[in-house]
């Protein structure tokens, strides 16, 4: 991903008076679901709604495969299909002011205790026999007695994947790399992670993390999750409200990534407003401004994954640079920058060579590239099997070492 240059801030764009506000799945077959107690304990005992039950049976989620995962959905939706609603707001209550200091939350009541004959039913309409969990199913829907556990298994199931994607999200945000694709693995909790993220891209839950990081990060996996056609105006209406707040509060990595969202899902409006404002301010710049509106446009058509355009940018930056021998700090990173938007771009003869000026340029100026960076950016992954790549990496760091098996 691109790395940040002396002059990188977008704070500018936060400032050119844009307002935001202006502007399920087939069911998949019945499979092998995540061996262990972990989702009977979270689903069927009085105990396992507690958080450490819940994140058990999430792990176990996470690390299962994709037939476990597919078989887990299909669970929570048989289950939703006969699962009472949960029960409604007293009538005539108004939601609470938003920023209105809530009162603490009353102490949850403790979860019944099944007979065991209830609870074999619950067994059974987690597990994997298709018909055995449909006949438990019915059995507990059509006993008044019996409702309250499958109320539970409803609460739990969702619980459970709740847990799974807010884990999966934190533990992407936590390695500090940012790129598309990252979040893709979600995918296979479609539709439901999507309303998940969408929900937390205006309010993080509690266990996400620092609130303004995870809901930014939601928004990316959000672009990972949904395909254009899935992102309808209820989306884009949610991301133009998530762009607003972040506007609002001065928070700019939420607001450009929520612009780009909505860009990448049929309405670049604010993004087009923002290319043009920070265009427009180019044309009356100074050398210092011309420089850092260059590089905002490079960024921000990065972070919209227009790599093509994002390439001219970086490399119209690097011509400035390269004229401005005061303003060089940092230019092996922009060259960088520069061959990670065309190897994403696709032009991977060009990429090359800008990735050998970037090393050239690196020692030449004491500032080489870090290793770990040609080691492991998703960027570059298409350069790496390039004898090309082979060559260059040795020059300058020497043979690779394979890890062991």
């Amino acid at each position: 991903m691109p790395h940040p240059y002396l002059l990188r801030s977008l704070s500018l764009l936060l400032s050119l008076g844009l307002s935001a506000q202006d502007a399920p799945a087939p069911a998949a077959p019945a499979a092998a679901a995540p061996k262990g107690d972990e989702l009977r304990r979270a689903f069927v005992d009085a105990d396992g709604g507690k958080r450490l039950a819940i994140a058990a049976a999430a792990d176990k989620l996470l690390a299962a495969d994709k037939a476990g995962r597919a078989q887990f959905l299909t669970t929570l939706r048989a289950i939703a299909a006969v699962a009472p609603p949960p029960a409604a707001p007293a009538a005539g209550t108004p939601p609470p002011a938003a920023g209105t200091p809530q009162p603490p939350a009353a102490p949850a009541a403790k979860a019944p205790e099944f007979d065991d004959a209830t609870k074999q039913l619950m067994v059974a309409a987690i597990g994997t026999d298709a018909a055995a969990q449909q006949a438990s199913l019915a059995k507990l829907a059509a006993d008044a007695a019996t409702k309250p556990a499958l109320a539970q298994l409803d609460e739990r199931g969702k619980a459970i994947l709740a847990r799974c994607v807010t884990n999966f999200v934190r533990k992407q945000t936590e390695t500090n790399a940012i790129y598309a694709g990252q979040y893709a693995e979600l995918r296979e909790f479609q539709p439901e992670a999507g309303a998940l993220l969408l929900r937390w891209g205006k309010d993080a839950p509690r266990d996400g993390g620092p609130p303004e990081q995870f809901r930014t990060a939601c928004v990316r996996a959000l672009r990972d999750v949904l395909t254009t056609e899935q992102a309808d105006d209820k989306v884009r209406a949610a991301l133009k409200e998530i762009a607003g707040k972040a506007q609002s509060a001065g928070s700019q990595d939420a607001f450009i990534t929520a612009i780009c969202a909505l860009a990448q899902f049929g309405d670049a409006s604010l993004f087009d407003s923002v290319k043009e404002g920070v265009e427009k301010q180019a044309k009356s710049a100074t050398e210092q401004q011309l420089l850092q509106a260059t590089n905002m446009l490079a960024d921000l058509h990065y972070q919209a994954r227009k790599y093509e355009e994002a390439a001219t940018h970086y490399k119209a930056f690097v011509a400035l640079l390269e004229k401005a021998p005061q303003s060089q700090q940092g230019l092996s990173t922009i060259i960088y920058n520069a061959c990670c938007s065309l190897a994403l771009a696709g032009k991977l003869d060009e990429a090359m060579q800008h990735l050998e000026k970037a090393l050239e340029v690196g020692v030449k100026s004491e500032q080489p590239l870090r290793k770990v960076l040609l080691d492991t950016d998703h960027d570059i992954a298409s350069l790496r099997a390039d004898p090309r790549f082979t060559a260059l990496y040795e020059k300058y760091y020497g043979k690779a070492v394979k890890p062991a098996k």
